[in-house]
């Protein structure tokens, strides 16, 4: 991992060898529902871009001068829906109007965070290159059907159409419908998709 560039927005390192760019984010607090940014307008910017980095949340404690957790979302399930402003700073202030933002993480499924270290506990190698694979597994190949429909909305059978082509990457799922049907719930309630009616749907910040 190497220092990212001077000046890169939203962007504090980058790994030369996999050619990826990662955020990092630490606290003393756990994370919860909401992960404070910087400017907003760069942060709508790259969210949902392909190079997007990852996200790494890092929580730690000061008493024991301890990491307690060290996750990453990967960038793929970041999406410009999942940016919100916060208020402009006030008239009086140094940087007056200017908006900072918020990522909005509490709809991120479990299955689609990495973690390296756990309630102080380090994560095996084996078991982060699993969630790696998880996290890149159906909720991913969800969300690569819908961006190759290339429209803002779209019905269930549009993504049936994609049928034939799951059964071939996941050959021991025989439920294929029921499962893409389990995805869209997990978008939804991440923010990436929006239900508008019986097997209806709209991609958010398309």
């Amino acid at each position: 991992m190497a220092p990212a560039p001077v000046g890169a927005k939203v962007q504090d390192f980058t790994c030369p060898a996999c050619v990826q760019d990662f955020k990092l984010k630490s606290s003393q607090r756990a994370f919860r529902n909401v992960v404070t940014n910087g400017a907003y307008a760069a942060l709508l910017e790259r969210l949902g871009e392909p190079s997007s980095p990852h996200l790494c949340l890092l929580h730690y404690e000061v008493s024991g001068l301890s990491v307690r957790n060290f996750l990453v979302i990967p960038s793929f399930y970041l999406t410009k829906a999942m940016a919100v402003a916060r208020r402009p700073l006030a008239p009086t202030a140094r940087r007056a109007g200017w908006v900072g933002g918020n990522i909005r993480i509490g709809g991120v499924p479990e299955d689609a965070r990495v973690y390296y270290l756990r309630d102080g506990q380090p994560t095996g190698k084996e078991e982060v290159l699993r969630s790696w694979g998880e996290a890149k597994g159906w909720l991913a190949d969800t969300m690569h059907c819908i961006q190759l429909l290339g429209k803002e909305e779209f019905v269930l059978e549009d993504l049936y159409a994609f049928e034939d082509i799951l059964r071939k990457k996941h050959p021991r799922n025989k439920n294929i419908r029921p499962k893409l049907r389990q995805q869209l719930q997990f978008l939804r309630d991440g923010g990436f998709v929006e239900f508008l009616g019986p097997g209806r749907y709209r991609v958010k910040g398309f």
